[in-house]
């Protein structure tokens, strides 16, 4: 694994916003109080883009690990990490929580 001299950044500003404002609680799960968390690991290519999403860490609800897979696939671009001033490719791995209020 690669560690960047500079993170990769979120070209949208904050990232958990930006999650939070597109994600759709599962229908069935919001009715029965189910909450969790997802780790959703990918990749931020050299271009900035993310690729190859894939839950690292399931909720054990499958359709909150969907719902957080749907919205991390749809992730705009971002600034890539660097690496001695050279675009690099970057794992991430960001949490996405589900909880009802």
């Amino acid at each position: 694994m690669i560690i960047p001299d500079v993170p990769p950044v979120f070209s949208q500003g904050d990232v958990v916003a930006w999650v939070g404002k597109r994600l759709r609680y599962p229908e069935a799960a919001y009715r029965n109080h189910i909450r969790g968390r997802v780790f959703v690991e990918f990749i931020i290519d050299k271009k900035g883009k993310v690729t190859n999403p894939h839950v690292m860490k399931s909720s054990d609800h499958q359709e909150l690990d969907a719902e957080a897979l749907r919205v991390v696939s749809v992730l705009p671009n971002w600034h890539p990490g660097q690496l001695k001033g050279k675009k690099v490719a970057t794992t991430y791995i960001l949490p996405v929580s589900f909880s009802v209020r």
